[in-house]
């Protein structure tokens, strides 16, 4: 009798490990479709655009690539999963200038939801205010996330920052924020680094091949 009190026992352990672990199959599969479907989603028009810009005339593409710069900037504000997010890209002025100080600065190339602050700060390098940017854009091939910033005058308090570079060429930062502490993920981050990369690509085929090489020595 005991035997077969413990073979029962045994059976109803097994079942229940076997349904606690379609469960958590279930569960997996769910959320590797949401992950599918968000990511198809949110970069496929991304990629579309890319794809028309990459077949007209090189000369064409300079004309275009402003558009799309714009319309990438929007999207890190459709991806990211808060309700006021503001976004840029800051982008090296004069590439082309071997000497002198590079500065970056957000130009045209701005957007937001329900935001009333505005980005102020100019880049300047050597200057000594945020001098991570330069090594982010010149060799990193990652996003960071600060989740906690606090900084006099200044309205956010969370944001993400990716390098937009290309076949040695820093073209820039691609960055999002947020008003309260802990207000962007790690999904964000990836989606920015993603955008702050399709960004690049448009960035270097608008180039010709001698100026790519120029650009490349500067």
């Amino acid at each position: 009798m005991t035997t077969f009190a413990v073979w029962i026992l045994e059976e109803m352990r097994k079942k229940a490990l076997e349904k606690d672990k379609k469960t958590v199959e279930r569960l997996l599969e769910a959320e590797r479709v949401r992950v599918l479907t968000v990511t198809n989603g949110a970069f496929l028009p991304t990629l579309l655009a890319l794809q028309r810009l990459a077949a007209i005339e090189i000369g064409d593409r300079r004309n275009e690539i402003s558009g799309f710069r714009q319309s990438v900037v929007e999207r890190v504000c459709d991806l990211v999963q808060n309700e006021q997010p503001r976004a840029a890209y800051f982008r090296v002025q004069d590439l082309g200038v071997s000497t002198g100080a590079r500065v970056m600065k957000p130009g045209l190339y701005i957007a937001q939801r329900s935001r009333t602050d505005e980005f102020t700060t100019e880049f300047v390098e050597g200057s000594g205010i945020e001098p991570g940017v330069w090594s982010l854009i010149d060799s990193s091939d990652q996003a960071i996330r600060q989740d906690e910033v606090n900084l006099p005058g200044k309205a956010y308090h969370a944001y993400i920052s990716a390098p937009v570079r290309a076949g040695g060429i820093a073209f820039g930062m691609l960055t999002v924020n947020v008003p309260e502490a802990g207000g962007l993920s790690l999904e964000d981050q990836n989606f920015v680094l993603v955008l702050a990369r399709l960004l690049a690509v448009a960035e270097s085929i608008s180039l010709s091949a001698q100026q790519r090489g120029v650009l490349a020595r500067v």
